[in-house]
């Protein structure tokens, strides 16, 4: 987000809150208009006459969604809702003002565990948390304090560099040791243009988790319009005091205004979901966001905005429930084929194991160094090694639901693993 002198915040606990104001014809602003107004009336046409729609996998507009893909989607972007910054690596994308900078002190904590359980959840290796310049949510933090764009560029780099900490420590304390923390920040030539004002002509908030825009372009005619990106699962009414500041922007100085957006072509709020039933609570509260800001806007400028704003709900495919589950499968037992590997004793018990097999031991082990330091299953693509014998070993016990408590593991039971695996292999060409 980017803020202006002339918007003014205040924030609580539950709400955050600033006034837009009107502005004049700006030729930059129409030309960009112009050119977005194609893909917001085709996004439009995906709904018709309706206010919910549900997609099915076939529509190119599914492709915004990850699944996770090992070495394609390994990443967890933290950033802010800001439309031109939706281009941090294809992943899993947690949009909240700031990268969080507005997340009350009270939830901070609660927040840092939704960004660690969201990476593990999503089987990536990678969290990235960053900070932009010009960061209207950092300018908001500051309260009083000074507004100077050097003072707010430091305190929005501090946020998530001090962040990046943390997700850090609650990691090792979690003892999740296969997850890296990078936190980076981008300057305004980094950013999708324009790079002086937001040319968002709508918002996402999501619910799935799994909205990716870096993915908006993939398929042919799909091209997103630009769309502030608020992530609807940490916090609702959080999310709900995002969506206040983007509508602030977008009908204020530093947005389109309230003069570009109309009942043809307003301001469009979707609300992505899995739920086999439309979320009736979260649409409420967001219908009741958009009614307050709309009297608000009309109070202080005398501008009536109900016919520029609309809510749509879209309902995601339904996901790959069994590709799901087999991914959470690998990725488990990697982590246990690490535990193993980490264990000198265990790797000698392996060693005398294999020796029945292979005259080439070390060639067999030659694996293990590149699984101890893996950070996901792709290191398994080369199919050999006694790596992925005993990790294809143990993917085919937790699928028959066997027993893989490895914590006493005892050199007879290893034996027998890696026997089994290595008489499996002879025979389905592993």
């Amino acid at each position: 987000m980017n803020g202006k002198e002339n918007e003014t915040g205040k924030q609580g606990d539950d709400q955050i809150r600033v006034v837009g104001h009107e502005h004049e014809s700006n030729p930059k602003k129409d030309a960009s208009w112009a050119q977005i107004a194609e893909r917001h009336d085709r996004f439009l046409k995906v709904f018709g006459n309706n206010r919910e729609a549900v997609l099915d996998g076939s529509s190119p507009m599914s492709q915004v969604f990850s699944e996770h893909t090992v070495g394609v989607n390994d990443i967890l972007v933290v950033g802010c809702i800001d439309e031109r910054c939706g281009h941090q690596g294809a992943g899993y994308h947690l949009g909240l003002g700031g990268a969080g900078i507005l997340v009350p002190k009270a939830q901070q904590q609660a927040y840092v565990t939704y960004i660690i359980d969201t990476a593990v959840n999503k089987g990536v290796n990678t969290i990235r948390i960053y900070a932009h310049q010009g960061c209207g949510a950092a300018r908001l933090s500051m309260g009083a304090g000074d507004h100077a764009s050097g003072a707010v560029d430091k305190r929005a780099q501090w946020f998530t560099s001090e962040l990046a900490k943390k997700v850090k420590a609650e990691l090792t304390n979690k003892g999740v040791l296969d997850v890296g923390v990078v936190d980076g920040y981008l300057s305004s030539d980094e950013m999708l243009t324009p790079q002086d004002f937001h040319n968002a002509v709508g918002a996402i908030v999501d619910l799935t988790g799994d909205f990716d825009p870096t993915r908006k372009k993939e398929k042919e005619g799909l091209d997103f319009p630009p769309f502030f990106n608020v992530n609807g699962i940490f916090d609702y009414d959080h999310a709900m005091a995002n969506i206040g500041v983007a509508l602030n922007i977008a009908f204020g100085d530093h947005g389109f205004g309230s003069t570009r957006f109309n009942a043809d072509r307003p301001f469009v709020i979707t609300l992505f979901h899995n739920e086999e039933e439309t979320p009736a609570e979260s649409v409420s509260k967001l219908d009741q966001t958009v009614s307050d800001f709309v009297t608000t806007h009309q109070e202080n400028t005398g501008t009536d905005l109900k016919d520029s704003i609309v809510i749509k709900i879209l309902k995601r495919p339904t996901k790959n429930n069994e590709k799901e589950e087999r991914s959470t499968v690998e990725r488990s037992a990697l982590k246990l084929v690490k535990q193993v590997l980490s264990d000198a004793p265990k790797v000698e018990a392996l060693k005398r194991a294999v020796q029945k097999y292979t005259l080439d031991v070390d060639s067999e082990f030659s694996d293990i160094g590149s699984v101890i330091s893996s950070q996901n299953t792709q290191v398994f693509t080369q199919h050999h090694g006694v790596g992925y014998m005993l990790w294809g070993e143990i993917v085919s016990m937790m699928e028959r639901n066997e027993d893989v408590n490895f914590e006493n593991l005892s050199e007879e039971k290893l034996t027998n693993l890696i026997s089994r695996a290595y008489s499996n292999a002879g025979t389905s060409g592993f």
